[in-house]
């Protein structure tokens, strides 16, 4: 069965990897995600965008897949330039969620975490929170834990 729910966030598939990328407003959402994009498609890996801004979340067979609505379909907002068309696919199942979260929630340490988006979808992801407005550093972190299967099922 299909519930659904729309969320502010940006959704895009890195290779096999679907990841919902969540955060205040003006935490580097879009900014992550298109650097994400431009830095895996540089090097020919399989990456796109689902949705930029607001992401409609419905679950199936214990999977989130995310949606873009169809007034935003194929736009992004990227850096200076605004809302530009963008390379996209209609859906993608997520595997993990990036939180932008304040330097201050940073752990040294972190330990691998899920969260569950809402109780309307009891369905838990493995969540890697990265540094707001830290662009180069978060892509790095979620890259590395890509390679080290951080968003792998167990």
């Amino acid at each position: 069965m299909l519930t659904g729910s729309t969320t502010h966030a940006c959704a895009i598939v890195l290779e096999q990897w679907g990841l919902l990328i969540t955060g205040p407003s003006g935490s580097g959402k879009s900014a992550l995600a298109a650097h994400l994009v431009e830095c895996w498609q540089s090097q020919n890996l399989h990456t796109g965008w689902i949705s930029d801004d607001r992401v409609r979340i419905t679950s199936a067979h214990q999977k989130l897949i995310a949606r873009c609505p169809a007034t935003i379909n194929g736009m992004a907002e990227i850096g200076q330039l605004g809302i530009v068309r963008v390379d996209h696919q209609s859906s993608g199942i997520i595997d993990g969620i990036v939180e932008l979260v304040a330097q201050s929630e940073l752990e040294r340490m972190p330990e691998r975490r899920v969260r569950c988006i809402s109780s309307a979808m009891p369905i838990s992801l493995p969540t890697l929170h990265v540094p707001q407005r830290e662009i180069a550093v978060s892509a790095q972190m979620i890259s590395h834990w890509l390679e080290l299967g951080f968003f792998r099922e167990d």
